[in-house]
């Protein structure tokens, strides 16, 4: 199965926020070493999505749309005093799946 990235417009059949592409860099600027393949690093990515969407009781906010597959976008969110616009996903949730990613392959 494949990356299918959610940017905020909805997109159906999402299943991730970032790209393979975002975790290799994030991964590499750290020295961190992940799988070889891109299955298995989207893998990755999808069991820390599983596990943000989880958390999504503590979110701020609601869905933007009954029809979103992921916990993101959201409406009424604010970060460090600002409003989150409804199309909007935030790095600090793209870092959050990135790191879970990582702490995964652990």
């Amino acid at each position: 199965m494949s990356l299918i990235i959610e940017d905020g417009s909805i997109v159906a059949g999402a299943n991730s926020f970032t790209t393979d592409l975002e975790l290799l860099e994030y991964a590499g600027l750290r020295g961190i070493d992940l799988p070889d393949t891109e299955a298995e690093r989207d893998s990755l990515q999808i069991f820390a999505v599983d596990y943000l969407t989880a958390q999504e009781p503590l979110f701020k906010g609601v869905r933007v749309s009954s029809e979103q597959e992921l916990c993101y976008p959201r409406s009424g969110v604010y970060l460090n005093g600002f409003p989150v616009a409804p199309n909007e996903i935030p790095s600090n949730l793209k870092k959050a799946q990135l790191d879970l990613a990582i702490l995964a392959n652990s």
